[in-house]
């Protein structure tokens, strides 16, 4: 293409060839002194490891925080208050904000608000299945598993489980009208 215009010289092609030439071979060449080359990356090992390449937290240190983070948070619910907050946690855990996030974010594959909404939610879930309308209004639930208003717990039910939480109530909830069962006097 070109060779049909006025500007361009065969000389030139022939200078193309050479280099892309040149390139094949030092590529070869390269691949044959470090094989690894050709192994690949994994797109999020690069990116991980490049964020926290100067971190001081050792793999022993990340996974006891981890447990300890785990631990508390199953144990103390500490997502239950609407002010919770990475400064608040990394405090609770007497650790630094940015190890916590680190090991939240290597460890758990989320971020910090991530992985709270997913405990709220979680939470939500099993509550939500457990009780009636009668029991406890949505509007309940969401405070009491640490959301603040209604429309960010829809949001964040509705992005987890791909319902509302009223629909999720009516497929797997009990029901109102459910009949209770008989108390014995006694």
């Amino acid at each position: 293409i070109l060779i049909q215009y006025p500007f361009f010289s065969p000389l030139w092609d022939y200078h193309i060839s050479a280099v892309m030439t040149a390139m094949i071979y030092l590529t070869a060449y390269l691949g044959y002194v470090q094989p690894s080359i050709f192994n690949g990356l994994n797109w999020s090992d690069t990116l991980t490891n490049g964020k926290y390449k100067n971190s001081g937290l050792t793999l022993e240190a990340g996974q006891s925080l981890l447990k300890n983070l785990e631990i508390t948070m199953k144990e103390e619910c500490l997502y239950h208050d609407p002010e919770f907050s990475l400064d608040k946690l990394a405090k609770h855990l007497k650790a630094g904000k940015h190890h916590v996030s680190q090991v939240i974010n290597e460890h758990l594959g989320m971020s910090f608000f991530e992985y709270v909404n997913h405990l709220r939610i979680k939470e939500a879930m099993q509550t939500l299945t457990e009780t009636t309308r009668s029991d406890m209004y949505i509007i309940e639930v969401a405070y009491a598993v640490g959301f603040n208003n209604k429309m960010s717990f829809n949001s964040a039910f509705k992005k987890a489980t791909g319902m509302t939480p009223t629909e999720f109530r009516r497929n797997h909830g009990k029901s109102d009208t459910e009949p209770q069962q008989p108390q014995e006097a006694g």
